[in-house]
């Protein structure tokens, strides 16, 4: 699939709902990405005051399938903190609706490694949209 003639970017971005744990000099938050890619992130947050040039770490999680017991064959979700990630707001939008909730834009910098979970994450996506397609 080759890139729009308009598309700068340098790896494709995904639209998801994946909960996030923001950690930085105002504290820890809870917070959503909605578009990601093995560059950076689009997150809401419900925090008005991360400015441009600001240093975040993002936590993504991984929810693995686990068997209760072996004479209970139910499945339970498993959730994994990974490790966190080092990244830099770049942008800064407040949302239009009347959540008070803001959109940022960041930037990961440093390698990426497995146990930050991002490579998987983007596979898993790469996967899904290839079964749809």
């Amino acid at each position: 699939m080759s890139k729009k003639k308009h598309e700068k970017r340098k790896d494709k971005r995904y639209r998801v709902l994946l909960p996030v744990l923001i950690q930085s000099g105002l504290g820890d938050e809870y917070a959503t990405v909605v578009d990601i890619s093995l560059s950076g992130v689009k997150f809401w947050s419900k925090r008005p005051n991360y400015n441009p040039q600001s240093s975040i770490t993002i936590a993504f999680f991984e929810t693995r399938v686990v068997d209760d017991k072996e004479d209970n064959p139910e499945k339970k979700l498993q959730h994994h903190q990974c490790s966190s990630i080092s990244a830099r707001i770049i942008a800064k939008l407040k949302s239009s609706d009347k959540s008070e909730r803001y959109s940022y834009s960041a930037n990961f910098h440093g390698s990426i490694a497995s146990e930050h979970c991002l490579r998987e994450i983007i596979e898993d996506l790469e996967h899904d949209e290839q079964s749809r397609g």
